[in-house]
């Protein structure tokens, strides 16, 4: 994949640590966005970015050896970050990469931290999500999968007023009477799931550390009995804007397996008051999101959901997805950085 791209001259490169992250902060502030919460939220990219046990953070950069300024940095996050259990599988998921345009006009830079990552780390895996279409040109050219992600939402049919969403249509419901409940759980102590083969690979070390303890957000987990048996479990969070809310499916924990369930997430939307649930999937198909209930959200589609809540924006978003991975991929709105504070 980086046959072509050699090392630039001129040029140190290594992690971010503990004694230079206020150059991290600074270039995040002045190169990617001002204001941007990592820029002045240390908690944050510490819980999020800091490896503890290699005493550094996830984030490479390119210093000038002529002027000693950072002009580009690369960040990523393992899965093993929340469980080092799953080291060995060095899987990876990109985050904010950006090179200083303003005074760098070096061909490749940017190409050059990626591959520091990949020589250093060799992943199994390696996804970016949430990227534009000049970074999905570029995964192209070097071999990855890309795509947009898939958008499924069931709508609050009780709503008589959508706040967030917008629903010109609501198609008609094949409600089935089946023996499916959901119930809200509280601990992940009394699960007893298989978990999904497929990549990335996850466990409920993971699961705990990347959304129960979450320092900042909180999560919702709802299993799915079928006659007795534990089915999977929906990991959701609820998103506000306009006096209204929402509930987003980040992640599923087990095999999402069509059930038909709108019965009672009809029940969980009206405890919770929310006006409809969705989910940003790569992998699963559609099918079987529609057999579970589900609409899908595509480019014709008159239906606004919206994506973005920090900053609220109400139309439609299509996030870009690239991957490199030997077998089946499963990607969720609670993968790499997509669902984290922003304001």
């Amino acid at each position: 994949m980086f046959e072509s791209v050699n090392n630039i001259e001129g040029y140190d490169i290594d992690f971010f640590n503990k004694k230079n992250v206020y150059e991290l902060q600074e270039f995040i502030n002045e190169s990617w966005r001002e204001g941007h919460i990592l820029s002045r939220n240390i908690d944050l990219l510490d819980w999020q970015y800091f490896d503890k046990r290699e005493n550094r953070y996830n984030f490479v950069y390119a210093r000038s050896q002529n002027t000693n300024l950072i002009d580009g940095i690369f960040g990523f996050i393992p899965t093993y970050h929340f469980d080092p259990n799953l080291n060995e599988n060095r899987e990876l998921w990109g985050a904010i990469w950006q090179i200083e345009k303003k005074r760098v006009n070096v061909k490749g830079l940017g190409s050059v931290l990626y591959k520091y990552v990949f020589d250093t780390i060799h992943p199994k895996t390696f996804a970016n999500l949430g990227i534009s279409q000049i970074a999905q040109d570029i995964y192209k050219r070097w071999g990855f999968a890309v795509s947009i992600f898939s958008q499924y939402y069931i709508p609050n049919y009780k709503t008589r007023e959508f706040k967030i969403a917008n629903f010109n249509t609501i198609n008609a419901v094949n409600v089935v009477n089946n023996n499916v409940t959901i119930e809200e759980i509280y601990s992940l102590d009394s699960v007893n799931i298989n978990l999904r083969n497929t990549y990335p690979v996850k466990s409920y070390e993971y699961f705990n550390n990347r959304y129960k303890n979450h320092p900042f957000y909180k999560y919702h987990f709802f299993m799915l009995i079928n006659q007795g048996i534990q089915q999977y479990v929906l990991v959701t969070r609820v998103n506000k804007a306009n006096d209204a809310k929402a509930m987003r499916i980040v992640d599923i924990i087990g095999e999402f397996n069509g059930l038909n369930i709108i019965q009672p997430i009809q029940k969980i939307l009206d405890s919770y008051d929310c006006e409809y649930i969705d989910c940003l999937n790569f992998g699963i198909s559609k099918t079987i999101f529609v057999s579970a209930g589900f609409a899908e959200r595509n480019e014709n589609d008159l239906n606004i959901v919206p994506h973005y809540f920090e900053p609220f924006i109400r139309q439609n978003i299509d996030i870009g997805a690239a991957v490199l991975a030997p077998a089946e991929y499963l990607a969720f709105k609670g993968d790499s950085d997509q669902d984290r504070p922003n304001m």
